[in-house]
């Protein structure tokens, strides 16, 4: 039955900070690349004279970044500190600055958030093959 997901989280250690981060929901990606990505048509002469259309990509990389940080990064404790050494609220905007100012943070994002990824693909997999048959091989879910 169609249903609305709950991001999966975990909590994972950033040097002495715990940073909770969150697997991308179904529309997430599509969201960040309606946004980051441009896509043309180009046509370019061929030898022969006759025209051959090529597709362009261009994407603007780092809002690609801000996105993805501002997507996964659920929250922090208070040991995520600023340039002051005063512990930063877990906001869009810090999470930027987090991103732009810590060694490391945004490849730590991407490092927890893709394992997320991979987790609950592997759980849908496994709940996919659970529905549909028993160890009979009977259907098990119901169909329209």
């Amino acid at each position: 039955m169609p249903r609305i997901q709950t991001a999966k989280t975990g909590v994972f250690p950033f040097d002495d900070a715990k940073v909770e981060i969150r697997a991308f929901m179904p529309g997430d990606r599509l969201e960040i690349e309606a946004n980051t990505l441009d896509v043309k048509r180009e046509y370019r002469p061929t030898e022969d004279g006759e025209f051959d259309g090529v597709i362009v990509a261009n994407t603007d990389r780092l809002r690609d970044m801000e996105m993805t940080v501002i997507k996964r990064v659920v929250g922090w404790d208070d040991k995520m500190l600023d340039e002051n050494d005063t512990p930063m609220k877990c906001t869009d905007e810090n999470k930027i600055k987090a991103m732009r100012g810590m060694d490391g943070f945004y490849t730590f994002v991407e490092k927890y958030g893709k394992q997320l990824d991979a987790d609950v693909r592997k759980e849908k997999e496994l709940e996919r093959k659970n529905s549909v048959s028993t160890p009979s091989g009977s259907e098990k879910a119901a169909t329209k």
